[in-house]
């Protein structure tokens, strides 16, 4: 999902000018609505790899909820603070479930470097940190999410290499 978000908003980012505005519109909405499913997919990941039943039945119903809450807003609102607002505490939460089990998988922490490597890029878009006129805080950003969801992705590895077991346990 991170992938397919990606190629829509590097897609509006480099089109949405020469597009006519209702595609244009779409494809926005298309790219914020995948920045979500995401991050919730994300955080559902972290609760199964994390968290026993009945609770994580319960908590991923609550991101299920969460998630269409945030497609209602994303749409009436259209600002990317949204997209922060519903992202940052799915990264929080999924960094609280990687420090628990720290010390137990080692899965844990390419995850908590992940996040932490997605805060820093977060940092630099927010700080509009550039290194040239021709890369600027956007560009670094992208480069420092790409190792971010590297680092995600080896703990989601890690993650499914254990198979299926108790997280309790």
């Amino acid at each position: 999902m991170f992938a397919l978000a990606a190629l829509s908003g590097g897609s509006w980012h480099g089109f949405h000018t020469g597009l006519p505005p209702l595609v244009s519109l779409l494809l926005w909405r298309a790219t914020t609505g995948v920045i979500g499913l995401a991050g919730a997919l994300l955080l559902i990941g972290a609760l199964y790899a994390t968290v026993d039943n009945p609770w994580r039945a319960r908590l991923v119903r609550i991101v299920i909820g969460k998630f269409l809450l945030y497609l209602l807003v994303v749409n009436l609102y259209d600002s990317y603070a949204v997209v922060i607002a519903d992202y940052a505490p799915n990264l929080l939460a999924v960094l609280l479930l990687s420090l628990i089990r720290l010390g137990r998988d080692r899965f844990a922490v390419w995850s908590v470097a992940g996040i932490l490597v997605a805060f820093v890029a977060a940092g630099v878009q927010v700080g509009e940190v550039s290194l040239h006129e021709h890369f600027n805080h956007n560009d670094l950003y992208h480069i420092i999410q790409a190792v971010s969801f590297w680092l995600l992705y080896r703990a989601g590895l890690l993650f499914s290499a254990q198979g299926e077991r108790s997280v309790a346990a």
